[in-house]
């Protein structure tokens, strides 16, 4: 049986930090504008003076500053605001989940962009006192590129703006069966579903933290049954694997290198590295990324293998086909207290597997401290579930699905491995 661990229903934030393992954790959300290496810098030095020195790159393309001691909290979050990482203003007023387009706003012939379509989101949650009733995991996605999609990515309302002038609102991914609006009305009719749910989930805001929750259980009609929005069946190839977000990446003429770490976890001394790297190359605008890497503007093809060298100089992530990338870990313990173990030590030991399952270009071992999967929260091919009385073992499940083998050891695990990777097929 499944271990039961404390589900917290919210996320961090830089005024509501969460108290872990090894410190208070603080995350930070980009305002969609983008980072600059200045920031990044800033980010640095106050994990360095202020935590452990381990920050690390969110499926929800936030940055999260791990270890900060209690008493230095407040001196943390003064060093954030001075360099304009987080709004000086009272807690209340702190942005909503709105995650855009990585490539957004790069020269598209849209009257409408997600970075500004989030801005105004923003504000109108605000305005209507949306944001603090809203659950802390609930999750706008504003989509204006086929290149590096959201599709992929678990939303609670998806905005996906159509060279057609038309704006498609998706409920809880259901893609095919999404509200078709008139671009001018897409943030008001956003707004309404967003009323809607709240309405609905007042009296059982946890069980319905997430709108697949709530549709699964009255059914889309239901939901929408008060509305003045009708389901518009929609025919369209919607890409929901994720597009090649590491190395060389191009979006009409415009160039970037994607880089990330793994697991998407930095030590603070390789951030600043990196940080002085994109000073010296005059990068600014960096993007994040919810597949935990980020985004850098590159201006020329030197410039572009100069900056590659120098990232792999660092050890970082630049390609598709680095092992590394086959294999994610949650910190584990001490760092989260709920886990039953530490993950690092299983993850090194595994990790010369990687060369195997690199060639499937995506995370293809997941190892998780407990059964809740804090660090994702889909199937893999392979997931690993430390529990109280040694590894379960799941093949094309979750952390918290039933286990292929259960309370077996390291070397077990090991054996395993050397057994099935040749029959061992990815989802």
């Amino acid at each position: 049986m499944a271990q039961m661990h404390e589900i917290k229903g919210w996320c961090p934030t830089a005024y509501r930090p969460m108290a872990t393992g090894d410190g208070l954790l603080l995350r930070l959300t980009p305002n969609w504008t983008g980072l600059s290496p200045q920031q990044l810098v800033a980010i640095t030095e106050t994990s360095l003076k202020f935590g452990n020195g381990q920050i690390d790159l969110t499926q929800r393309a936030n940055l999260q500053i791990r270890g900060i001691e209690s008493d230095h909290y407040l001196k943390a979050l003064e060093s954030l605001i001075t360099h304009d990482l987080i709004d000086a203003s009272e807690p209340s007023k702190q942005p909503a989940n709105i995650l855009i387009s990585p490539l957004s706003s790069l020269k598209q012939n849209k009257k409408l962009t997600a970075r500004a379509l989030a801005l105004e989101l923003n504000q109108l949650l605000l305005q209507n006192n949306l944001t603090k009733k809203l659950p802390s995991k609930f999750l706008f996605c504003i989509n204006d590129c086929d290149k590096l999609s959201l599709y992929s990515i678990k939303s609670d309302i998806l905005i996906d703006i159509s060279e057609d002038e038309k704006t498609y609102l998706i409920l809880a991914n259901d893609y095919y069966n999404p509200l078709c609006i008139d671009q001018r009305d897409s943030l008001t009719s956003a707004i309404e579903l967003t009323k809607r749910f709240l309405d609905l989930t007042k009296d059982n805001e946890f069980v319905f933290r997430r709108m697949h929750y709530l549709t699964e259980k009255i059914g889309i009609h239901n939901f929408l049954q008060p509305l003045s929005l009708k389901i518009t069946p929609r025919k369209k190839d919607f890409k929901t694997t994720k597009d090649t977000y590491l190395g060389e990446i191009k979006n009409n003429d415009d160039y970037f290198i994607g880089v990330s770490a793994p697991s998407g976890s930095f030590n603070a001394a390789q951030l600043q590295d990196f940080s002085q790297i994109l000073i010296d190359h005059k990068s600014q605008n960096i993007r994040l990324t919810p597949w935990r890497s980020f985004l850098i503007p590159i201006h020329n093809v030197k410039q572009k293998q100069k900056l590659l060298d120098e990232m792999k100089d660092l050890m970082l992530i630049t390609s598709q086909d680095d092992p590394r990338l086959a294999l994610i870990a949650c910190p584990g313990a001490p760092k989260c207290s709920q886990a039953y173990g530490k993950t690092e030590e299983v993850l090194e030991r595994l990790s010369s597997y990687g060369e195997y399952f690199s060639s499937h270009k995506d995370v293809s071992v997941h190892i998780s401290g407990c059964t809740k999967g804090c660090v994702k929260g889909d199937q893999t091919p392979l997931t690993i579930t430390l529990t109280d009385q040694g590894y379960n073992i799941i093949t094309n499940g979750r952390a918290d699905s039933a286990p292929t083998y259960q309370a077996i050891s390291i070397d077990d695990i090991d054996r395993y491995l050397k057994h099935h990777l040749s029959i061992l097929e990815p989802l």
